[in-house]
């Protein structure tokens, strides 16, 4: 939150929140998205918002509950991992 050196800019005052997101289409022009399709980001905490496929990933939960890819199955889960077990090797 401080507006210091990081792979994030620092939070703004009136703006979305910044971070890992999970979301349910709508609707979408593009065919590789279908309405109720799951898809995750990095583009921030929002209601609703209208972006470019290509800034998407479908989400594939095998089963797993989708806020799952916000934690242990997303990007802090990979981040304990590679600390605890030295990956890559």
């Amino acid at each position: 939150m401080n507006d210091v050196k990081s792979y994030t800019p620092p939070f703004q005052i009136g703006e979305a929140m910044q971070g890992g997101a999970i979301g349910v289409v709508v609707s979408s022009n593009d065919p590789s998205f279908n309405q109720g399709d799951e898809v995750q980001s990095f583009l921030g905490w929002r209601e609703v918002f209208n972006i470019p496929a290509a800034m998407l990933q479908k989400l594939d939960t095998h089963g797993a509950p989708s806020q799952a890819f916000l934690g242990a199955l997303g990007m802090p889960g990979l981040t304990a991992y590679a600390a605890c077990c030295g990956w890559p090797p």
